[in-house]
């Protein structure tokens, strides 16, 4: 009588901690392989179906529309306040020179005002000039991410048992599987931008 020898994958914790885990001591490599194959190909099925042009409008599109739109607005509103800053300190000549009505203590106060206004102003251009930077690269940095997996999902179909797991090892962080071979899968990347 020939035994026939079956790969299994160990649960290390359940063995050396009896009673302690809900799940099987062991696991067909076969079928757990085969179910984590179907999520993979699964979830390469939805890169590839999402085109980048899609991808880039629904997430970032809108966002980055606006964050540039928030950035020109406090760019006019900068440029509004120092030309307002201009105007007084040149009313603060003309009333050096006796030609203005206006008071020297109210243009003081008007200057002062106004250089705490740009000042205030300059901070919120800053602030929406790093949003928008920030928004931008974040779009690049999905498109990267875009077309790295798009050629993993060309590569999986055509590797290898072994190239399908480095390239799996690529962007699965962890499997981890329970008892009748439910299993919950962490990702290095974020397949929910893609779908």
């Amino acid at each position: 009588i020939e035994k026939e020898v079956r790969a299994r994958y160990q649960c290390h914790y359940n063995v050396r901690h009896p009673g302690e885990c809900d799940g099987q001591s062991g696991y067909s490599v076969p079928k757990l392989d085969g179910i984590v194959e179907k999520v993979i190909r699964m979830k390469f099925a939805e890169i590839t179906a999402a085109s980048e042009s899609e991808i880039l409008a629904n997430q970032h599109e809108k966002e980055i529309e606006l964050a540039r739109i928030k950035f020109e607005r406090a760019k006019a509103h900068l440029s509004e306040k120092q030309h307002e800053l201009d105007d007084y300190k040149g009313e603060t000549l003309k009333v050096i020179r006796g030609q203005s009505k206006l008071s020297i203590d109210l243009l003081n106060s008007l200057v002062s005002d106004t250089e705490a206004a740009v000042a205030t102003v300059q901070a919120e251009v800053k602030a929406a000039e790093t949003e928008y930077s920030a928004l931008l690269e974040s779009a690049d940095s999905l498109k990267r991410e875009y077309d790295r997996l798009l050629s993993w999902a060309d590569l999986y179909d055509n590797s290898t048992f072994e190239a399908k797991k480095m390239i799996v090892s690529q962007f699965v962080k962890a499997v981890r599987v329970a008892r009748d071979y439910n299993i919950e899968i962490d990702f290095n990347v974020s397949f929910e931008e893609f779908k």
